[in-house]
């Protein structure tokens, strides 16, 4: 009888996943973390902007496309949201194989970023300065990868295409003058981008012994000890390393720590900033959205496809755009050498007014309602994009997620 059941179950099991949707982390449905309701979720998903088939043929006018295959499907509301979530779980399925290794910019190719777009399909990006050096067989191999891991999900002719693009770069800035700083931080703008502001919250400056100011992206708690807290902002601000740390610039009494847990293999470009006995200072979960306006924090988020975005930062104060895309394996530059510096597990893009040299680590977020939900902290720029890491990554890399306003 045991026997019989046992069998029962796993053919149950078997049965329901060939027939039910299987989601990654992204799925907010799924998202434990989420500090969404039900209701809330449902509505943000119904909203979902619908697929547009004819987005490949507008692409072929595109002088940056090298080959387009597949179709889009024609999808609306839920149906829309799946499939955003399936395009995504495709491309995070080959990052986490490295089923693209050899193409890579890393290991001597030519791809410096792969992942979805928002307007449904998956995206290979060429560094445009080697596109003549990818080959045909290349692009045929790379379009097969896609194609059988979509086929895992019962995908059949994938949309896939080929851009070229030029490489993304961090937006840091160096300050060797730490006498000059505070003179150039009280220039930038008044109050909450300049000023010394306890507790500490996002969207204020921030001071690097190392490459001078830029943003703080949020105020996080521990995922395993939330009474454990503090703020995390840009990893190559402190280039990767133990650098010491001042809010709003250099002084005895500004200190805020060293980076006390970072990526040092540089997958994510993200530092998370703790009070100590020599450096104490308390946090608030809100963050500074421009014209000193503060705003309380609701929680953190994944972007889906259709949102628009926000993001505050010592230079270009508040702008906003929409989210475009995710890259997985995206490789960067550094803007004042030149010389490629990492390449991190995921970033992702937003348009509108780029990123400029301050606005590192400063945070990107949805606004609604008089509260904000954190969708990530800005990273670079290329063209007229802006480059954000997303706080999945930054709970994923460092253990930290951005602390509600209940949690104050």
């Amino acid at each position: 009888m045991k026997l019989k059941i046992l069998k029962f179950l796993i053919i149950f099991i078997i049965l329901t996943s060939l027939i039910m949707p299987v989601f990654g982390e992204e799925d907010m449905r799924k998202d434990p973390t989420c500090p969404l309701t039900k209701e809330e979720i449902q509505k943000r998903i119904d909203l979902t902007p619908p697929t547009n088939p004819e987005v490949l043929n507008q692409l072929k006018k595109d002088e940056s496309i090298l080959a387009i295959y597949g179709e889009i499907p024609e999808r609306k509301g839920e149906d829309a949201y799946d499939w955003w979530i399936s395009i995504d779980n495709i491309a995070y399925s080959i990052a986490v194989d490295g089923a693209f290794e050899k193409y890579h910019y890393d290991n001597g190719g030519t791809v410096i970023g792969f992942g979805p777009s928002c307007d449904g399909y998956i995206q290979i990006t060429i560094y445009d300065e080697l596109q003549n050096e990818v080959s045909s067989q290349d692009i045929t191999e790379m379009k097969e990868i896609v194609e059988k891991y979509a086929a895992k999900k019962e995908i059949k002719n994938i949309p896939v295409v080929f851009r070229s693009s030029e490489m993304g770069q961090t937006s840091s800035s160096i300050e060797n003058e730490h006498e000059n700083a505070e003179k150039n931080i009280l220039a930038a703008a008044p109050n909450y981008y300049s000023d010394k502001i306890r507790p500490i919250i996002g969207g204020i400056s921030v001071y690097s012994s190392y490459t001078g100011p830029g943003t703080i992206g949020y105020v996080v708690k521990q995922t395993n000890n939330s009474s454990k807290r503090g703020f995390v902002t840009s990893a190559h601000l402190v280039d990767f390393q133990n650098i010491s740390v001042y809010q709003p610039t250099v002084g005895i009494l500004n200190g805020v720590g060293t980076s006390s847990v970072n990526a040092t293999n540089k997958k994510v470009d993200a530092i998370y900033i703790s009070p100590s006995t020599l450096h104490p200072f308390s946090v608030s979960a809100k963050i500074h959205t421009g014209n000193n306006q503060l705003v309380d924090v609701r929680g953190q988020l994944n972007p889906i496809s259709g949102d628009f975005l926000k993001r505050s930062g010592l230079n270009t104060t508040s702008t906003s755009g929409y989210f475009i895309e995710y890259n997985y394996n995206y490789s960067l530059r550094d803007e004042q050498s030149g010389a490629v510096t990492f390449t991190l597990d995921k970033v992702g893009v937003m348009n509108g007014t780029t990123s400029q040299k301050k606005d590192s680590g400063g945070p990107i977020y949805i606004e609604g309602e008089g509260k904000v939900y954190i969708i990530g902290i800005t990273q670079g720029h290329y063209g007229n994009l802006t480059i954000f890491v997303p706080c999945s990554e930054i709970t994923s890399k460092l253990g930290v997620e951005a602390l509600k306003m209940e949690d104050n």
